[in-house]
């Protein structure tokens, strides 16, 4: 039988192929012959090598991993295959801390201690998350202040929106008046 969080997880994965497989018709789209001068932004879809093409590997293959090890492109990350054929994607292994992938026995297998190879889980323990609540670090909007979501509970907008739209009416009465 097999976790309904793995199935979810599996579900997510098909959403992203999905979404990947938009993106790619996307970019299919000629353009050479398009007039392209009226636009302020132009949209040029990312090459395979570019780190922004999904099917480009961010980062190496893990050292220790098998010539089966794969990029999958919807997670962003190198897997290697597993044996259990409840699990197509390959998830319940790659994605178990206790497991690890053996060079000698060619296959996953369980250990004592959590694998987090990349050293993500210990970075966070050792991080002063009170000192990362009570002093974010700073974010820069200005450039993006016009292009913001208007967020709305119960038809009220936010503090921070109704700011905002308040710039944005000035700049455009300025802009009527001249």
């Amino acid at each position: 039988m097999i976790d309904p969080r793995l199935e979810i997880m599996e579900m997510l994965h098909e959403m992203k192929q999905t979404m990947q497989q938009i993106e790619d018709k996307l970019a299919e789209i000629p353009r050479e012959d398009e007039d392209t001068s009226e636009y302020d932004a132009h949209y040029v879809a990312p090459v395979e090598g570019d780190y922004m093409h999904p099917h480009t590997a961010t980062h190496p293959c893990p050292e220790g991993f098998g010539s089966g090890a794969y990029w999958d492109h919807c997670l962003q990350c190198w897997m290697m295959p597993n044996r259990c054929e409840d699990d197509s994607l390959n998830l319940s292994t790659n994605m178990d801390p206790d497991m690890t992938w053996s060079e000698d026995e060619e296959d996953w297998v369980e250990q004592d201690e959590d694998d987090w190879s990349n050293e993500y889980e210990t970075m966070w323990k050792e991080m002063d998350t009170e000192e990362m609540s009570e002093n974010p670090a700073p974010v820069d909007t200005a450039p993006y202040e016009h292009r913001m979501p208007v967020a709305h509970a119960e038809g009220v907008a936010n503090e921070t929106q109704l700011e905002l739209d308040v710039e944005v009416d000035e700049e455009e009465e300025d802009t009527e008046e001249q």
